[in-house]
């Protein structure tokens, strides 16, 4: 029986490997990653102006959820914003759109806009203080197919990030001495309540005369001590280092 040249023997192993790749890709699915990626829409900074109104507008947890847009992580964004609000007795909060949220910024068709958010702690609060305070934030945004945003996330964009939009804010005191404000879970491997106590006391064994109660935030990660402070990451490492 007469054997297959060579040249036979390798068109037939390359149309092997053809065959392997397309049936890996099945281009004839129609699925894709593109497939899933919402265009956006061309009125996008009348609609990010309203959905901000409808944001700053809501009075109750279900409102401000539905204001933020449909997706798990919309919701989940929401109902933490909404939820720290409440344990920082945070109040009169409006967003304002800035600019941004027409052009999608990265491949899964997300865009960042730029917003300016103030709102108001009250007496009671962890980080108390009356006064209104104002900052601006950038909002991940993932355009839907109704035409609208869902808010994914918020970020620093140069100012420092309020802790009511940071993540999962949870509030732990003791009596009227000590309270920590965690983010996502804290510090890994620390309890900071127990730390915020120890050095309690070691301030008011040096310094008889403090009063006050003694407040201590507790992020969760690095990236996100930088946004509250409103420096980078090596800045707080290197703060870090030396304390």
């Amino acid at each position: 029986m007469r054997r297959p040249s060579t040249n036979i023997t390798a068109a037939l192993v390359l149309l092997g490997v053809a065959l392997a790749v397309l049936l890996w890709q099945r281009p004839w699915s129609g699925g894709s990653e593109d497939a899933d990626v919402v265009a956006i829409p061309d009125d996008a900074r009348v609609v990010l102006a309203d959905q901000l109104t409808a944001l700053s507008r809501a009075t109750t947890e279900q409102e401000f959820v539905a204001a933020a847009g449909e997706g798990s992580r919309a919701r989940t964004f929401a109902e933490q914003a909404w939820q720290a609000r409440e344990a920082l007795s945070v109040t009169d909060v409006s967003l304002r759109y800035v600019s941004g949220g027409d052009v999608a910024d990265r491949a899964d068709g997300s865009t960042l806009a730029t917003v300016e958010v103030s709102w108001r702690a009250g007496d009671a609060s962890p980080v108390a203080g009356t006064s209104v305070r104002s900052t601006q934030v950038g909002l991940r945004l993932d355009p839907r197919d109704d035409g609208t945003f869902a808010v994914r996330g918020a970020a620093a964009v140069g100012d420092r990030l309020p802790l009511w939009l940071a993540g999962d804010v949870r509030v732990q005191s003791t009596g009227d001495a000590v309270r920590v404000v965690s983010i996502d879970g804290g510090v890994p491997d620390l309890d900071a309540l127990a730390a915020a106590r120890t050095a309690d006391r070691t301030v008011r064994a040096t310094v008889p005369e403090a009063d006050g109660r003694l407040t201590v935030i507790a992020p969760r990660s690095r990236a996100t001590t930088a946004a509250l402070v409103g420096q980078s990451e090596d800045d707080v490492a290197a703060i870090a280092g030396v304390t």
